[in-house]
């Protein structure tokens, strides 16, 4: 298992993962990461984002998207 893929199953085991709103076209959320909370956000036309400073596909995403997304591939 992968290093993300850790820090995943820690932030969901944890329950750190608050989806606030989520539909077809749109995702939001909040993960309380290791430096504060940091907001999530899904829309079908932009794809993700989140709030914190990493590049990429970062462990707050993809903890989202394996809670609301039907398929998830880090």
């Amino acid at each position: 298992m992968s290093i993300i893929e850790l820090k995943v199953d820690r932030l969901l085991g944890e329950r750190r993962v608050q989806i606030k709103f989520c539909t077809e076209g749109v995702i939001s959320a909040a993960v309380r990461g290791d430096s504060g909370i940091h907001e999530i956000r899904w829309t079908r036309n932009q794809g993700w984002d989140c709030s914190c400073p990493a590049y990429g596909r970062c462990s707050h995403v993809l903890a989202v998207a394996s809670v609301t997304m039907r398929s998830v591939k880090a």
